[in-house]
């Protein structure tokens, strides 16, 4: 085990940095608290990284809410969302689908997941690849987010979904974040008092291979953030490496968590005073960040573009 120290305050620039590059893995040392070795086959390193001076984004805000949705569909409240080209499939509690278009601002399909179920959160959702070129969307990676805690990977078959995999595991995971442009899947967990956030990267499992258990020990890499969470984590993306998160409710903080996997650093976009909902999942679409909100309206958040 080695311990190192470094300054940990996060600027605007180094978020810039970190939409401009695409993380390979590595870590500098500067930006290192602590690596430790664990010696797994499967399981090369832990990074535990203590309570972060957070840094801000203020003046990249643009807030504006531009596609409005009941947020009481089939009175089932808003929850997971992610977007393909100009297409967003946003999705319900108990899995209520609605698919939109986006540039038109218009909803072109009402279904519900294979996995829909009383019991099925539907908190947060990905595209991964498409199973067969001639579909029309990718495979849908859906966070079941209420135990057993799955990961449901469903296929639109133009009519509907259809179930193709079950990812389940022996961790306490919320939410699952598929990265299909780099062949992963990352699970979020929270310590039991609320005071550390753990995260875990796997390889993205063959969606062809049947159902899947994934264990702590197949874990390619773990991040333990050492940091106090009073409010609620909602949804994700990843883009560049970066894991953004939204969090809070109407009654928390809210805003989105830009963690940069590669370099371990963190930085706070605050929406508190921007945002009078709570934010549900987010995607980027045509070089913005947009979000899907609990109050029934699809929202710009950030422009990336010259970022």
């Amino acid at each position: 085990m080695r311990i190192m120290t470094l300054l940990m305050a996060a600027a605007i620039t180094t978020i810039a940095a970190t939409f401009c590059s695409r993380g390979d893995g590595t870590i500098p040392e500067s930006k290192i608290i602590e690596l430790e070795r664990t010696g797994g086959e499967n399981s090369d390193s832990i990074i535990i990284l203590p309570p972060p001076e957070w840094g801000t984004l203020d003046g990249e805000k643009d807030i504006k809410a531009w596609f409005p949705l009941r947020w009481d569909y089939k009175g089932s409240v808003n929850q997971g969302m992610a977007v393909y080209g100009d297409t967003a499939v946003v999705l319900c509690k108990k899995g209520w689908v609605r698919i939109l278009n986006l540039k038109k601002r218009k909803i072109v399909k009402e279904t519900t997941l294979a996995s829909f179920s009383e019991t099925n959160h539907a908190n947060t959702a990905q595209f991964g690849r498409k199973e067969n070129p001639s579909d029309k969307l990718p495979l849908l990676y859906v966070s079941e987010c209420t135990p057993p805690c799955r990961c449901f990977v469903e296929r639109y078959t133009g009519d509907g979904f259809e179930l193709v995999q079950e990812i389940s595991s022996d961790m306490s995971v919320i939410d699952w974040i598929a990265d299909a442009a780099e062949g992963f899947l990352y699970s979020y967990e929270q310590g039991e008092s609320r005071d550390s956030m753990v995260i875990r990267r796997f390889r993205l499992p063959d969606p062809s291979g049947g159902n899947v258990g994934l264990m702590k020990k197949d874990a390619l890499a773990t991040w333990r953030f050492g940091v106090s969470y009073p409010h609620t984590i909602q949804g994700g993306t990843i883009l560049n490496g970066t894991l953004i998160m939204t969090y809070g409710t109407t009654t928390q903080p809210r805003g989105l968590h830009f963690i940069d996997l590669g370099r371990g650093s963190l930085t706070d976009l605050d929406l508190s005073e921007d945002l009078d909902t709570e934010p549900e999942d987010i995607d980027i679409w045509r070089d913005k960040i947009i979000m899907y909100a609990y109050a029934g309206s699809l929202y710009t958040i950030m422009n990336l573009k010259g970022i």
